[in-house]
């Protein structure tokens, strides 16, 4: 008998009603997050990442934006559709969530110790005390150096790096199934994020939280997931084990993306970058959606959509007419 996963999103579609029409930022994304596991979603900005974590914690603005399709569950319970005040009670509890500017989602007048011991008060019903020493003990989890005595500091008084674990210790204060991290390392250096990354590793090891990475970063994809959808245009275009699909892509944009990673053993004078521009959701485009930027792409590309997101391989699934071609040509 199959275990029944962490989170599991199917056929998920969200519109934003616009004052130009209808704009569908998400279309038919379906995916699973087992109790432990990492699974990373990639794509460029605007490829409708961020819109599906923020559709699976249940913070979409509305209006404008709209779950048209589709529904998400938790450990079987289904999401879609809970009234607010349900809602109120999954999220932080159940469901956390880093966001990437950790700055803006800060409360800027209260202090981090304050924020942080809010969770145990609203949640836990903690005494002011006891919510106190609860959020110190969660900064020095996430390696606040001196939390005690930064527990009154402000968010403009931390760097980068210390805010970024601040939302951590937030979002872990309560020790959620699932965390949705959003960009996470963005805009930290090299260093500061290797250390969020670990800490985020081992807290994910001592918990068997499931973790949901919102990305654009192949690297963090390759050090943190076990599996990974690639979004173009609002779609899942490939998806499959992290590592495979790395290795040897079966989407014609997944392997531009690839190439244009830099290389630490072949010298170039440019990078190759994909031509064009993703299409403007208000003007769709006729057929597959990657077509005009598309290297392999025929007549039929232009003329139908691509196919339902099929089994290309045992650890793979691609929406593209020609990914045996792509297969093929990655094969050493």
């Amino acid at each position: 008998m199959t275990a029944t996963p962490l989170l599991a999103v199917h056929d998920l579609a969200v519109d934003f009603h616009t004052r130009d029409g209808v704009v569908r930022a998400v279309d038919g994304v379906s995916f699973q997050v087992n109790p432990g596991e990492t699974v990373a979603i990639l794509g460029e900005s605007g490829s409708g990442k961020s819109v599906t974590a923020q559709a699976v914690m249940g913070i979409l603005d509305s209006p404008p934006a709209r779950i048209s399709r589709g529904q998400i569950f938790l450990e079987g319970r289904a999401l879609s559709g809970l009234p607010e005040k349900q809602l109120r009670a999954v999220r932080g509890v159940e469901i956390g969530m880093i966001f990437q500017d950790a700055l803006s989602a800060l409360n800027p007048v209260l202090s981090v110790g304050e924020q942080i011991a809010e969770m145990y008060r609203g949640h836990l019903n903690m005494g002011r005390e006891q919510a106190r020493n609860a959020a110190i003990e969660v900064m020095q989890r996430v390696q606040i150096p001196g939390a005690r005595q930064r527990y009154s500091d402000y968010p403009h008084q931390f760097s980068g790096g210390m805010r970024q674990r601040i939302m951590i210790a937030m979002m872990i204060a309560l020790q959620p199934k699932l965390l949705i991290a959003d960009e996470p390392t963005t805009a930290l250096d090299v260093t500061v994020q290797a250390q969020i990354l670990a800490l985020l590793a081992q807290i994910q090891t001592e918990t068997n939280m499931g973790l949901l990475l919102i990305t654009h970063d192949l690297g963090v994809v390759a050090e943190m997931a076990q599996r990974m959808l690639v979004m173009y245009a609002g779609e899942v275009v490939e998806q499959g084990s992290a590592r495979a699909v790395l290795d040897q892509p079966a989407h014609p944009y997944t392997a531009a993306l690839l190439r244009a990673v830099p290389s630490m053993t072949e010298r170039v004078d440019r990078l190759p970058s994909i031509p064009g521009r993703p299409p403007n959701p208000l003007e769709p485009i006729p057929g597959c959606s990657f077509h005009p930027r598309c290297e392999v792409a025929q007549r039929c590309c232009s003329q139908h959509p691509g196919p339902d997101l099929d089994l290309v391989k045992s650890d793979r699934q691609a929406r593209c007419w020609f990914a045996q071609e792509v297969l093929s040509g990655g094969e050493s």
